[in-house]
């Protein structure tokens, strides 16, 4: 526009038959000066219009379910279909949360979706209310915001993920016994103990789950279900689970080694069990597992709920197992259909393993579900995952930013994944002809030669080189294709919160609950044991 300007103006000044002026004259300049002028005013609007975006972007009236991210110095990065999954990588440090989580895990919130969110070190939380508070329209907003923390009550929802409600049939039940022990078994991060002990731990929490739901429907928690293992009569377990006739299948081996008076082994089956169960018998955990407060059908049209869970780091292996058995849940119940639009979201997924989540991404898409998951490095997840499952989750992910990192695979993959571009490369060459010769003869112009070539379009020393903030992306059914050395342009909120204290919740109440929960499975032996004429009074717990 500025050249436009430029020359419509000095060719009025000249006239039209005045093709080659002799002098520039006055006008010229003016019309040159104008011209820079107009030049630097669209550059400034330009910058204006497409650069500054906040945690508050533009609507895409197109696409509503468009996710814009602003960038330093470039028009948004926009992500038409973010239902394709996004991967984001980047050691410690690098900035991968606060430049790529953040501005996501705000639109969700702006767009009134419902999903789960999963948090490592426990800081979406304050994010996520921070963003909600900020909301001029919170009060149109459908989706209602949860929050569980078990190492901090006080700042917690609690709730009941084996409740009636979720575990619909024995296939739910397996499955939740199935992720719960999978965490808690595991040995390496990524195998279990050996398949005989695992089954048969597995068949017994199972059956026990099962048993409650159907017989005790109010003390199907795993609180109940965790002091129900621990019951000190390993034959009254075993002679009451087998008075369901479904729970008495579920653990037909055990009682195939009790009848056959293989006592070592049914005691080595239980006390494989108890080992790991040890951990969860804490009166924070208790309390906060045994009430229904959050509901984790997180996607239903007559509850939508955006669910945050924090674990706790220095606990992560207390924590984690527990977690990964309420992602599984709610996973389960978002891939259901007629639901809402909704988004899974991990930050440091490896820290959790979730059985058959490779499957996840693919069919979750297809109801209207996101998949957002980050991590340090490809290597956690194959520890965490195996190589086969690993791969499969990564290419289930089609968007892939990737921040600074030093590992090897990590760095290798991402230059595979970008692949290679053709190069312009050219070339001068001065004619070899002897210095004094050259100083008697007209000198001659160099030889130009171009070639074209294949070069990596992302150079390893260019990914472990970035700084803070700094990534390389591939991006599916976006505005762009891929970029490198790109930069998120961070707004941060303007009025931050955080999750208020609980008044309700007391230490008393915590310890209270904790042995209320044994005793209500006291009575449950209590009552089978009274009617057989045993004295009851010698089967109380005693705290």
């Amino acid at each position: 526009y500025s050249l436009l300007i430029v020359n419509l103006v000095y060719l009025r000044s000249i006239g039209s038959n005045d093709l080659i002026p002799t002098r520039p004259g006055p006008v010229l300049l003016s019309a040159l000066f104008g011209g820079i002028i107009g030049y630097l005013l669209s550059v400034v609007l330009k910058k204006l219009l497409l650069g500054s975006a906040s945690v508050k972007p533009e609507t895409n009236k197109s696409n509503p379910d468009a996710f814009i991210i602003p960038l330093e110095n470039e028009n948004p990065l926009i992500l038409n279909n973010i239902f394709n999954g996004v991967m984001i990588v980047g050691q410690p440090g690098s900035g991968k949360t606060a430049s790529a989580i953040h501005p996501l895990l705000y639109q969700v919130v702006e767009k009134d979706w419902t999903g789960l969110i999963y948090d490592l070190k426990g800081k979406l939380a304050d994010e996520v209310i921070s963003c909600y508070n900020s909301l001029s329209d919170r009060g149109n907003h459908k989706t209602s915001i949860k929050f569980i923390n078990f190492a901090n009550p006080l700042k917690s929802q609690r709730v009941n993920p084996i409740a009636p409600e979720y575990m619909k049939n024995k296939a739910d039940v397996i499955e939740f016994a199935n992720t719960l022990l999978t965490n808690l078994m595991a040995t390496d991060g990524s195998k279990s103990e050996d398949p005989f002990w695992f089954n048969n731990a597995r068949n017994i929490l199972s059956a026990v789950v099962w048993f409650l739901r159907n017989n005790h429907p109010k003390f199907c928690t795993i609180p109940h279900a965790i002091a129900f293992i621990y019951w000190k009569d390993s034959d009254a377990l075993l002679e009451t689970l087998k008075s369901d006739p479904e729970s008495a299948r579920m653990i037909s081996t055990l009682n195939a080694s009790s009848q056959a008076q293989d006592k070592k082994l049914f005691i080595n089956i239980l006390s494989t069990l108890y080992t790991h169960l040890m951990g969860l018998d804490l009166p924070e955990l208790f309390f906060t597992l045994s009430e229904n407060e959050a509901n984790l059908n997180v996607n239903s049209r007559e509850n939508p709920t955006l669910l945050t869970i924090a674990n706790y780091e220095p606990l992560q292996k207390v924590y984690s197992p527990i977690i990964a058995a309420i992602c599984n849940v709610v996973t389960q119940r978002m891939n259901e259909e007629d639901k809402l639009k909704g988004i899974i979201m991990f930050d440091e997924f490896a820290s959790i393993k979730i059985p058959n989540f490779e499957r996840t991404p693919e069919t979750i898409r297809s109801r209207g579900v996101a998949t957002v998951i980050a991590l340090q490095d490809k290597q956690q997840l194959i520890t965490k995952y195996g190589d086969s499952i690993a791969e499969t989750i990564a290419s289930c992910l089609a968007t892939k930013f990737y921040f600074k990192s030093t590992n090897t695979k990590t760095v290798e993959e991402a230059v595979k994944i970008f692949g290679k571009r053709d190069v312009k490369f050219t070339t001068h060459t001065n004619s070899n002809i002897p210095r004094m010769m050259r100083l008697i003869m007209k000198p001659t112009a160099p030889t130009v030669s171009e070639s074209i070539q294949e070069r990596d379009y992302l150079k390893i020393e260019e990914i472990t080189n970035y700084e803070r903030g700094q990534f390389a992306g591939i991006y599916s059914d976006a505005n762009v294709k891929y970029g490198k050395g790109q930069r998120i342009k961070l707004s941060l909120l303007k009025e931050r919160s955080s999750l208020p204290t609980r008044s309700d919740i007391t230490d008393a109440l915590i310890q209270d609950t904790y042995k209320k929960i044994y005793l209500d499975i006291a009575s449950i032996f209590i009552k089978k044991k009274a009617k057989s004429g045993v004295n009851a009074d010698d089967l109380k717990v005693n705290f």
